[in-house]
């Protein structure tokens, strides 16, 4: 089992304490509870407990393993089935006559046949059938998802059932790809159940969680696309806290906190200011879509302020040049022969704030917003330099990563960033022009 040590307890009390109220910084962004707090959860972190300790799991064989979790800070299970594996929850828990959400970050190694996730009764569970995601309610109504999720990458599931409305709706990676409507009441055998995990699963599980709610489609999407939000507010390090649905939260040194575009922000004018988050798995998946967003207010010279790397190699860095203060985005051996690339912004000017928005897909290639503005595209960034096998690192206010980050265009990487920054976001999706506007629309302090 993984220690859990002081700090992140603590993180963890304090988030659960916002969890009925989280901030709502403007008419366009919505702030959700983390995915934890829930009626169970399950971290999967070399056992297989509740968060909160009332809904214990007990394999029926020893057989299984771990691996870094979709959330790389922790671990997940991995169900291979070389013997029959499964986890029960004998402590009952009743979803009869309500609504629920069932979440979980999965890996399948295969196609099988009927790989249970969840199960209530023998008349209601959460499997996945020859890749694609299935719901079955009462023994009588069935649903499978309209798209399959494919093998050997991490995917977001999530099944939603409302007991007021009366549908259930299927998701994979926070979009919707199935509905069924006019679903009776859960019968009453869901009551007071052994609840059964992974049986004939083959793959790996994280974070799977358990709410006695209808999530909405746009929790949802929160919960599987934002990897990370830094709203960087709060006294008492509070600004290290990662207000997204995983809680990577972050380490610095030397910031201040000042007046920013909403409520507070960081200033990084000491020599030896960074602000850093690990723990991102997401972000080494080869050629997935990734979005990273934050404001940036830049003083009185050019320098890194963000870079996105591991102790193996570099995915993204984003400086201001050194000739003309124009923004650059860098991503290394980005090109099917392996060069480097990168995508230039406008002009910044010294001590105003502007909205920052990076994106990758392997449909758009490299894309650069700023002020909302559509900056350019570079359509030879047709990879991404990742994948081998450990959790992308985020650091903020300086240069971190390895050799292979130094070719951004007239940046010099020596030269730490003086300016503040605010309101961080990490995405495991490429935002859309919409999106981007929502982010560009926060209101200022």
């Amino acid at each position: 089992m993984r220690p859990v040590n002081k700090n992140e307890f603590i993180s963890f009390l304090i988030l659960f304490s916002l969890s009925v109220v989280l901030p709502q910084y403007n008419n366009n962004i919505t702030v959700y509870p983390p995915v934890s707090v829930c009626y169970a959860f399950y971290p999967f972190d070399y056992n297989v407990q509740d968060l909160y300790c009332l809904h214990n799991g007990q394999l029926n064989q020893n057989t299984v393993s771990y691996i870094t979790g979709y959330v790389g800070t922790g671990y997940a299970i991995v169900l291979n089935q070389s013997i029959p594996t499964w986890i029960s929850v004998v402590n009952p828990l009743n979803i009869s006559n309500s609504s629920f959400t069932i979440e979980a970050f999965v890996i399948l190694f295969d196609n099988s046949i009927d790989e249970n996730l969840v199960q209530f009764s023998s008349n209601t569970s959460m499997s996945i059938d020859m890749g694609n995601l299935e719901i079955v309610l009462n023994g009588r109504y069935t649903m499978f998802s309209t798209i399959s999720v494919s093998t050997n990458e991490w995917h977001h599931v999530a099944v939603v059932y409302n007991a007021i409305n009366q549908y259930t709706n299927v998701y994979i990676d926070g979009e919707m790809y199935g509905q069924l409507t006019y679903i009776p009441i859960i019968d009453s055998v869901n009551a007071n159940v052994t609840m059964i995990i992974g049986y004939g699963f083959v793959g790996a599980i994280d974070q799977l969680s358990i709410s006695l709610e209808a999530k909405i489609a746009a929790r949802i999407s929160w919960d599987a696309t934002v990897a990370a939000y830094y709203p960087l507010d709060g006294s008492n390090n509070g600004w290290l806290l990662d207000y997204g649905p995983n809680c990577l939260n972050a380490t610095a040194a030397a910031v201040q906190s000042i007046t920013g575009v909403v409520n507070n922000a960081l200033s990084f004018v000491t020599s030896g200011a960074y602000y850093q988050a690990s723990g991102f798995t997401v972000l080494n998946v080869v050629n997935h879509s990734f979005s990273v967003a934050l404001w940036v207010r830049p003083q009185n010279q050019s320098g890194i302020f963000l870079t996105i790397a591991n102790s193996v190699t570099c995915l993204l860095v984003i400086g201001i040049r050194n000739i003309d203060n124009r923004i650059v985005a860098y991503l290394p051996n980005a090109t099917n022969t392996n060069m480097g690339v990168n995508v230039l912004g406008s002009p910044t000017t010294n001590f105003q704030w502007v909205n920052i928005v990076f994106t990758w897909s392997y449909q758009n290639q490299a894309q650069l917003y700023q002020a909302a503005d559509f900056q350019g595209r570079n359509n030879n960034a047709t990879r991404l330099n990742n994948g081998y096998g450990e959790p992308m690192v985020i650091t903020l206010g300086m240069y971190h990563g390895s050799t292979d980050c130094s070719g951004i265009d007239g940046v010099d990487t020596s030269k730490q960033f003086v300016g503040s920054i605010d309101e961080v976001y990490i995405f495991s999706k490429e935002l859309q022009q919409n999106e981007v506007q929502q982010l560009n629309s926060t209101n200022y302090s």
